[in-house]
């Protein structure tokens, strides 16, 4: 299918072909086991409600958790209108599935209490699930740069797993893009090892904003001889709004003019943190406000015993002194 004849799906982020819709959720909760085959292979597939305590993150997952703001929202929209893509997922060994395409939706469904999800079952074997679940993301407006090399680099061991081509032609294949930007976008690849160590940290926090040009002209830089710490003390400062990420080779030439002198610095803390129950499920957002924290979750959650449990903790924590205040 080419760039040209996709279209974004409401509500889901999943790319679909132009004018297809999904048929409805069949009735019922799939509890494990393959789905059976239908008598007329030329059937339109159906989807099956997955429960969702046994849906698993894919290893092969390029980005970053979705946002607690963006969840929320895709969560009250999915109420008021309902779910349009169903989330595909595979069946694994031990009776329960991994996630393929439809992370923010499922995160959104955990986030409304549902027990399960709309979802297509369908068998792959690793090098297709980690394709599938790359090339699906490729097309996420919201992805940074760096999140789609990481991408990229799953999908190239994807294709050598299976014996196939994994060039630039065949990764653009993957992609929207041409050749040229795939090869900017492998960019990051060539950066120093301590500078990708700063990546994969602010990734943790959230998408970095240093893009594929930026990390092109700090590869150049490196390959040209501009010491390794240099290039990473470039990185750190665009991470951390020291300086433009679009800048970020301008800033190692400054250093290494002694202009601005290398000091690390570290990316400011986020002001909102995401729980996640052992099963992937977002249980709690904790946003740092002015002059406190507010904390956000499930409408199912028993609230009267968690506020008991912060305050005990808060108590504990004055050394006692809190008094049982409200």
């Amino acid at each position: 299918m080419s760039a040209s004849t996709k279209r974004w799906s409401k509500a889901s982020g999943l790319v679909a072909a132009a004018g297809e819709t999904a048929p409805p959720p069949t009735a019922g909760v799939f509890a494990g086991g393959l789905p059976p085959l239908p008598e007329d292979a030329s059937a339109p597939e159906s989807p099956l409600m997955v429960p969702l305590d046994k849906i698993d993150r894919s290893p092969y997952q390029n980005r970053v958790p979705p946002a607690p703001d963006a969840v929320a929202a895709l969560a009250a929209d999915l109420k008021a209108n309902g779910l349009n893509s169903p989330v595909v997922v595979r069946p694994k060994a031990d009776g329960r599935y991994e996630l393929v395409a439809g992370e923010t939706r499922t995160a959104a469904f955990r986030l409304n209490g549902e027990a399960a999800i709309p979802a297509f079952v369908r068998p792959m074997a690793d090098g297709e699930a980690a394709r599938r679940l790359v090339a699906d993301n490729f097309f996420h407006a919201e992805m940074s740069d760096y999140e789609i090399y990481q991408g990229l680099v799953t999908a190239k061991r994807a294709l050598e797993a299976d014996g196939l081509p994994s060039g630039l032609s065949d990764l653009a294949a993957l992609t929207p893009w041409g050749k040229s930007q795939v090869h900017r976008l492998l960019s990051f690849g060539r950066l120093p090892t301590e500078a990708l160590v700063a990546l994969a940290d602010a990734a943790s926090v959230g998408p970095p904003a240093l893009r594929a040009r930026a990390a092109a002209d700090l590869a150049a830089l490196a390959e040209s001889g501009c010491p390794p710490e240099v290039i990473t003390q470039a990185v750190r400062d665009a991470l951390s709004g020291e300086c433009e990420p679009a800048k970020a080779a301008e800033r190692a030439k400054a250093i290494m003019a002694g202009a601005a002198a290398p000091r690390p610095k570290k990316p400011a803390p986020p002001t909102v943190r995401a729980v996640s129950a052992p099963d992937g499920r977002l249980a709690y957002t904790l946003q740092r406000m002015p002059k406190g924290v507010a904390i956000k979750g499930a409408k199912s959650e028993d609230w009267d015993t968690l506020a008991a449990d912060l305050l005990a903790w808060l108590e504990a924590r004055a050394g006692g002194g809190a008094g049982g205040g409200q």
